[in-house]
């Protein structure tokens, strides 16, 4: 299971089979685009962000003059998508969770006039999972309290139907919530038609911060 998308800013059909835009284990050459605050901050591949395989994909925030509220993000563009149910997936690990002030999944469509984003938060010092609401903002979503294991593995998923620009859930750990119906944020865009998932975690205290990600998946098979 290699990188099957290393490609930037594709539009048309996807290379490969009906109905999988992405899918990457990391093991393959990191093609991810790096953005943030800057400095040395670092997103790469590397033996010890595993899962499974050989490699995961590292992200860690600036070592010099690192500050609270640092962050690293890691983004990749996708062909695209037919309108329908769409999938997105992933693993993420968390080595010091007191460092860490969140962890974020988004996914943008770009449709030629404006731009619909869906995104979901982990805020490990809570434990509360929040959605990117109509505003722009991150809203908690009320009983989906998750308080990870050192070291632990976590699923993160969001599900969404790119016809009507709504959710169709999210999860994260053992919660699953249905947010069918919720609209998405959206404003006016460049004339482009893309698809684009960001990573971005952000520091909560003056020192760099680490989160590793593995197994990513776009889709439309909810069970892939």
């Amino acid at each position: 299971m290699r990188n099957r998308k290393g490609q930037y800013k594709i539009n048309g059909n996807p290379l490969f089979s009906s109905g999988l835009l992405f899918l990457d284990d990391c093991e393959g050459t990191c093609t991810w685009i790096m953005g943030g605050t800057g400095g040395d901050s670092t997103v790469s591949h590397e033996t010890t962000a595993a899962f499974m395989g050989l490699k995961g994909l590292r992200l860690v925030t600036r070592t010099t003059t690192a500050t609270t509220g640092d962050n690293v993000q890691a983004r990749r563009y996708f062909p695209y998508a037919k309108a329908g149910p769409l999938y997105f997936k992933c693993l993420f690990m968390m080595p010091d969770t007191v460092r860490t002030n969140n962890v974020v999944f988004e996914f943008d469509i770009f449709n030629g006039t404006r731009c619909y984003t869906a995104g979901i938060s982990y805020d490990p010092a809570d434990g509360n999972l929040h959605y990117r609401n109509n505003a722009g903002v991150y809203t908690s979503i009320a009983g989906t309290v998750y308080l990870p294991v050192g070291d632990a593995w976590i699923n993160m998923e969001i599900a969404i139907d790119t016809e009507k620009k709504q959710y169709i859930g999210v999860k994260c750990g053992h919660n699953e919530v249905s947010l069918v119906g919720t609209a998405f944020q959206n404003y006016a865009a460049g004339l482009y038609h893309t698809n684009k998932m960001t990573l971005t975690i952000q520091t909560a205290s003056n020192n760099p911060l680490t989160v590793n990600f593995d197994n990513f998946y776009a889709g439309t098979s909810e069970h892939a």
